[in-house]
């Protein structure tokens, strides 16, 4: 549940809606067909949800979709399996400076994207060669991105410019480059 002006938004299964505070009756509901949203994030008057590979953006004021669309990945395209493009959501996706952050596995390796809310668009992605297992969503402070993996190892990264300057500084930390 989230709270947006005089609104409670609920992802129920496969439905978003909003009741109204006050009262308790429902004042929009927006269904999906094959979607079940995991994520969602408010900015202005939008929430943006995702789950997998599936992403949608909703008119928080009118209650309308604005984008459903699957997420590709920009990079190593198969053109004969389309599926096979598809970019996987490994994580909640972090809303930070007007784009979601997110990390995904390609061929046993894992990297983090950089994506336009509005486009659903991956337009910067990068690497983590220091990284060999699952990733949590992503933390930010100041310029400074935090990531988790599951074997704990940190993992701080200045957010601009992209890519990530990182240098190994002990066994369990990796620190900015200066």
């Amino acid at each position: 549940m989230y709270l947006y002006e005089n609104k409670l938004i609920v992802v129920a299964g496969n439905s978003v809606l909003a009741m109204d505070i006050e009262k308790g009756n429902i004042i929009w509901q927006v269904k999906y067909d094959d979607f079940q949203p995991f994520t969602l994030h408010i900015n202005n008057n939008f929430a943006y949800l995702s789950k997998g590979a599936f992403y949608s953006v909703i008119d928080l004021e009118k209650g309308e979709k604005v984008l459903e669309t699957m997420l590709f990945r920009p990079f190593d395209h198969d053109e004969k399996y389309e599926k096979a493009n598809l970019a996987m959501v490994g994580s909640d996706m972090t809303f930070y400076n007007n784009y979601l952050y997110f990390s995904d596995k390609h061929k046993g390796k894992y990297y983090l994207a950089k994506l336009n809310p509005q486009t659903a668009k991956i337009e910067e992605y990068q690497f983590l060669e220091e990284i060999t297992s699952n990733l949590h969503p992503p933390k930010f402070y100041d310029d400074k991105m935090f990531l988790l993996d599951n074997k704990s190892v940190y993992l701080r990264a200045r957010i601009i410019p992209f890519p990530l300057n990182l240098i190994l500084y002990s066994k369990n930390v990796i620190y900015l480059k200066k």
